[in-house]
């Protein structure tokens, strides 16, 4: 007895056959509400309102917009570490979490106490007072050469914001920006 071979030619049809099931199957409930959903902006979940506009300019500093495409603001970025800080991953369940905390060579890897909704709350409030006390304002309201030289500082880790190194700071942010914009 011959099994039905698994091909890609198969796996398609049937994508494409559950895709015009969805499209013509008489449910355009389902797609309308889908349409509105995507077109209404997303409200942040964990971030509040002064550390989410602070996420979207630094995302837009991080993968600016040139002529290829749009920048890491526009592409989603933001929306992405904002669900991400509400799963298991941005409550550290998934790290070792346990001391001892010292600062240790790069390739140990992340060594401090906070998970990464702990570590944004704490480094962008660090990061606006430090704007605000460099430039008199917020990171979000300063120009975009300024922010991206400000991001530039938090990089070279000459710093530290509250409690977390600026660099550790910005590695997490540029880490997370770049997963946001290619998922």
């Amino acid at each position: 007895m011959k099994l039905p071979s698994s091909t890609r030619r198969n796996f398609t049809a049937g994508l494409l056959g559950s895709t015009s099931f969805w499209i013509y199957g008489g449910h355009k409930v389902w797609a309308d509400a889908l349409q509105s959903e995507s077109s209404r902006p997303y409200q942040p979940q964990y971030f509040t309102p002064e550390e989410w506009r602070f996420l979207n300019a630094a995302c837009a500093r991080i993968f600016p917009a040139d002529a290829h495409g749009p920048d890491g603001a526009v592409l989603g970025a933001p929306e992405f570490i904002d669900r991400q800080m509400n799963t298991p991953y941005g409550h550290g369940e998934l790290w070792y979490m346990s001391g001892p905390f010292r600062s240790g060579a790069p390739n140990l890897g992340y060594q401090l106490s906070l998970p990464p909704r702990d570590l944004y709350r704490q480094s962008i409030e660090a990061a606006n007072a430090y704007a605000r006390q460099l430039k008199g304002q917020r990171f979000d309201e300063l120009e975009p050469s300024d922010q991206t030289a400000l991001l530039k500082t938090f990089e070279q880790g000459k710093m530290m914001l509250g409690a977390v190194p600026a660099h550790t700071f910005f590695e997490q942010l540029r880490q997370n920006t770049l997963e946001g914009v290619f998922s």
